[in-house]
């Protein structure tokens, strides 16, 4: 039923009301859905953590957000997480998840500053990459039936999971 996903998304993005909805329960038709007229739902490469999406997001584009400046926070910072791991030539894989996991929460937390500056909340889809989308809510009740719904729709199989971040 993952009908209910795209009629709260087209409630919720204006941007979204003149598209059909699709027929079929694939993700990847969600994906291109979503983004067919803005790029509003982005993947994140972590092995390449400047991937992300930030500098094409919708909004960031229409708030004029320095993208520049947040790629460069982010990358600051991931810079420091790697250093602290480069030193020692043997890193277990436990070690090696634990920078992923550390950059993932690095480029959230960035993405989330900037979001909050401009009233839009941050959702993630948890998955080996991630993706991630700015909804131009903070109504956590919405921002509930959305998770529920996306994860209704898509998380049969278990690896796909929608977050409030």
């Amino acid at each position: 039923m993952s009908h209910k996903i795209y009629s709260l998304l087209q409630a919720t993005f204006a941007e979204l009301n003149t598209q059909p909805i699709p027929v079929d329960d694939e993700f990847h038709t969600f994906d291109e859905w979503i983004n067919e007229d803005q790029k509003l739902l982005h993947y994140i490469e972590l092995k390449e953590y400047s991937d992300n999406g930030i500098e094409d997001n919708f909004y960031f584009e229409k708030y004029n957000v320095d993208t520049d400046q947040l790629q460069n926070e982010i990358e600051i910072a991931v810079q420091e997480c790697f250093e602290q791991f480069q030193e020692d030539d043997d890193i277990s894989f436990e070690e090696q998840m634990d920078v992923m996991e550390r950059t993932e929460e690095i480029i959230f937390d960035a993405i989330k500053k900037v979001a909050e500056q401009h009233q839009l909340s941050l959702l993630v889809v948890y998955r080996e990459n991630p993706y991630w989308m700015l909804v131009p809510t903070q109504d956590e009740q919405q921002l509930i039936q959305i998770v529920d719904a996306f994860n209704e729709a898509f998380n049969d199989d278990g690896d796909l999971n929608m977050a409030i971040y």
